[in-house]
């Protein structure tokens, strides 16, 4: 049995919502190398047009340390 999961989700709205969340990958990912986080599957996804979102998947122990320091817009745990 896998450990508990989060996701933790960043929303961005509007017509330049793909590039800002690009943009925000990429600076999330930087950190990570910086710190030397590892173990968060970083991906996006869409609810539709003008809405684009960067998912970070975690187990439970390091995602409630990402949410205190990153304070997505969105969690949902497994």
């Amino acid at each position: 049995m896998s450990s508990p999961r989060a996701h933790l989700l960043w929303d961005f709205f509007g017509p330049n919502a793909e590039g800002t969340a690009e943009h925000f990958r990429k600076h999330l990912l930087e950190l990570f190398a910086a710190e030397g986080i590892d173990g968060c599957e970083v991906s996006f996804e869409s609810r539709g047009r003008g809405h684009r979102a960067v998912r970070c998947a975690a187990d439970a122990a390091l995602a409630d340390d990402l949410i205190a320091r990153l304070r997505p817009r969105r969690v949902e745990r497994d």
